[in-house]
């Protein structure tokens, strides 16, 4: 299990800026869970909430956001977060409910991903 020091405010209210969380490799994930996964061909990392699983495709969001991140591979992501630590505590990570305006943003996406396809092999 890893540490992992939050930098931002993506994921206000559940994770502030500054706040440690563990980080643990597990064989699956799940809507709602908190990913932590990296860049491709970068270093960085983004710990974000799983809003959709579409095929092999994995679609986040941070809690402090309305629209979702692109997607992402299974094989880009490090690990799911378990706990955070705050004021000495530790504290496991509570679900948060999404707006529903991301919900149709993401159905949106899929759907013209879909679409633009299916055009581009007809011609």
């Amino acid at each position: 299990m890893d540490n992992i020091i939050i930098s931002g405010d993506s994921m206000v209210p559940t994770l502030s800026h500054g706040e440690k969380v563990s980080v643990a490799i597990k064989d699956s994930y799940c809507k709602g869970d908190l990913i932590c996964f990296y860049l491709p061909g970068t270093k960085d990392f983004i710990i974000h909430r799983i809003v959709k699983i579409y095929n092999d495709v994995i679609y986040t969001c941070g809690d402090n956001r309305l629209v979702p991140d692109m997607g992402v591979k299974k094989s880009s992501i490090s690990g799911k977060v378990e706990y955070k630590y705050r004021d000495n505590q530790h504290l496991p990570i509570k679900p948060f409910k999404r707006f529903i305006l991301t919900e149709i943003f993401i159905q949106l996406y899929i759907w013209l991903r879909v679409l633009r396809r299916y055009s581009f092999e007809g011609n």
